[in-house]
């Protein structure tokens, strides 16, 4: 039974078709200036006209200081962007799905080398896996991002999308406000968890300021952390984003990229990540063979939370229960069966990113066939390739040998 998935649903002002939601994906297919190309069109039309509902594109800069350092990245930070987007906007619409766009800066979790700029904090803590000592942002610089994100917000509008989703989460900037590890500040952005919030508050703020209310405006947090960002910080986020009257509504994830397995779950094709990550590619072989046994095995695996289905539904469903906006639960979405049993409770939504690259086709498989489930198996594979500088796709689904 398909309950209440294939019933349309409204987001603040927008209404989507159906409750399964394409989440935001790293697709990698921004041209040198951060403009989307004729491949992501592609990627897009694939998804509109098979059934999905809402596509949120992915992982896309305010600024060029706030970049990752993952090559083929797309930006919102100038005017001049807004004309790429809008045939992409035009297509999306005309197979009766919406689309809105996740932006993001990256703060510490980037490479200067990388980036091309200096990589910045809130406070002076050094990420382990990124292994970049940040500098400290000021207090003007904060404001200057704030309305980075603002302006970036306003050009969607302007190119013709539905709606933003802010990324609150995976230990990007504005986690790191949040967390009392990355956060040691002792003035107006530090200390309590409102201070803490307030970078991120003033953001959505300032969107709905220049947005108005015909503007779908997410928010997407992770539940929880390795560094002691707990739910019960996340679910006062929450509740101080349904009390502003800001936010329409929030999808649930997990995790920084300190241990970034523990945001996707599944396989980690460890020896593929040490020949295209750059992180670790230009590694002699003597260090990658003692990383490979040595530190994987005894410092780093048995920190990883091994895969099971629907692995932020839980913790989804305690935050919808206490909270008056929709929510959307994502990680480890596979099966038609278990996405109804989720939306029987008071999540409203869900997501996922890994099915979509499986299956462009999914919304319209579970539509038809009461029984279905992706044929993604968790393999991490197209996340491994992420930082290779090649698109995101399912790189194992045809076959292709030649990655490893």
């Amino acid at each position: 039974m398909s309950g209440k998935l294939f019933t349309s649903l409204m987001l603040g002002p927008v209404e989507i078709k159906n409750r399964l939601i394409r989440s935001s994906t790293f697709e990698g297919m921004g041209d040198v200036d951060g403009n989307p190309t004729s491949e992501l069109f592609d990627m897009y039309e694939e998804l509109a006209k098979n059934g999905t509902s809402l596509i949120i594109a992915g992982f896309n800069y305010t600024s060029k200081e706030g970049k990752a350092m993952q090559p083929g990245a797309c930006g919102m930070d100038e005017d001049s962007k807004i004309a790429h987007w809008k045939p992409i906007v035009e297509m999306v619409h005309s197979y009766g799905a919406k689309i809105i766009m996740q932006i993001t800066h990256a703060g510490r979790q980037t490479v200067k080398r990388l980036s091309g700029g200096e990589v910045f904090s809130p406070s002076k803590v050094k990420c382990t896996y990124f292994r970049e000592s940040p500098k400290v942002l000021s207090d003007e610089q904060i404001l200057k991002i704030v309305y980075e994100y603002a302006y970036a917000a306003l050009r969607l509008k302007k190119a013709g999308m539905d709606g933003v989703q802010v990324h609150c989460a995976h230990g990007y900037l504005i986690h790191q406000f949040f967390s009392s590890h990355t956060n040691r500040r002792k003035d107006r952005w530090g200390g309590g968890f409102e201070n803490r919030f307030r970078f991120a508050s003033l953001i959505f703020e300032k969107i709905r300021k220049l947005c108005g209310n015909d503007f779908l405006i997410m928010a997407k947090v992770s539940s929880g952390d390795e560094r002691g960002f707990t739910f019960l910080d996340c679910l006062k986020f929450c509740k101080l984003m349904e009390k502003s009257g800001h936010v329409d509504s929030i999808e649930i994830s997990y995790g920084t990229m300190e241990y970034a397995m523990n945001i996707f779950r599944g396989e980690m094709p460890v020896k593929i990540a040490m020949k295209h990550n750059p992180l670790f590619n230009k590694y002699p072989k003597i260090l990658k063979w003692l990383w490979l046994k040595l530190y994987y095995p005894l410092f780093y695996k048995n920190k990883i939370i091994p895969f099971k289905e629907n692995y932020n539904a839980e913790c989804s469903e305690l935050i919808a229960e206490d909270i008056n906006l929709p929510v959307v639960a994502v990680g480890g979405i596979r099966r038609k069966s278990e996405i109804a049993r989720i939306l029987e409770g008071n999540v409203e939504a869900v997501s996922s990113s890994r099915m979509f690259l499986h299956d462009p086709d999914i919304t319209k498989k579970m539509l038809h066939n009461e029984e279905y489930q992706s044929g993604c198996s968790n393999c991490n594979v197209c996340v491994m390739m992420c930082d290779s500088g090649k698109s995101t796709k399912c790189w194992l689904k045809n076959g292709e040998k030649d990655i490893g």
